[in-house]
């Protein structure tokens, strides 16, 4: 029951920081809000890597850091929720050329679907092997995602998306009509 009422928990939690995010994302912008949820989540990671590293075995005796693991759960859950919890939604409808947009929101709705099984079937598998590398490896996930943001994602807060292929270019990408492609490497 106790697992039943967490889970809730998480997706009432990722909800009600969404509905904000959407309120900001455009005064704040898709790029600062990727790279906070990036450190603060990969933060997370660790935190719960440590924890689980130290306290195995000895969550009774060691109340405080079962909660604390919790909190960091709850933390990331939120971070997840303000940046890419939201843009990624976002990002796909504004990076595709309008010729071919509705096709790549499309590709990127099924590559978001397949990747989310792959992670929720390997997820169970990694725990088992090792719990705390488990988190070690979402938190480098985080800081390699992190990376991305800086050099791959141009900042489209307050353009129409209109005008998003202009800015697309302006930042390295080249191509239009459904053949963008970055110009240097690592993207």
């Amino acid at each position: 029951m106790l697992t039943l009422i967490v889970a809730g928990g998480i997706g009432i939690v990722q909800l009600f920081t969404v509905l904000p995010a959407i309120l900001v994302v455009d005064v704040w912008g898709r790029r600062p809000l990727l790279s906070a949820g990036c450190v603060g989540m990969a933060i997370s990671h660790v935190g719960v890597a440590l924890l689980i590293l130290f306290f195995e075995g000895h969550w009774k005796e060691n109340a405080w850091a079962a909660w604390v693991a919790f909190g960091d759960t709850y933390a990331s859950t939120t971070l997840y929720g303000m940046s890419f919890g939201l843009i990624g939604w976002l990002l796909p409808a504004e990076m595709f050329p309008l010729s071919v947009r509705s096709k790549g929101v499309a590709l990127s709705t099924v590559s978001n679907w397949v990747n989310n099984f792959i992670i929720g079937f390997l997820t169970p598998l990694m725990v088992e092997l090792s719990p705390p590398m488990s988190f070690f490896v979402f938190a480098l996930a985080r800081v390699r995602a992190r990376r991305w943001v800086t050099t791959c994602v141009p900042e489209t807060a307050n353009v129409g998306l209109e005008e998003t292929d202009e800015v697309f270019t302006k930042f390295g990408y080249e191509g239009g009509a459904g053949e963008r492609k970055k110009a240097k490497k690592g993207c």
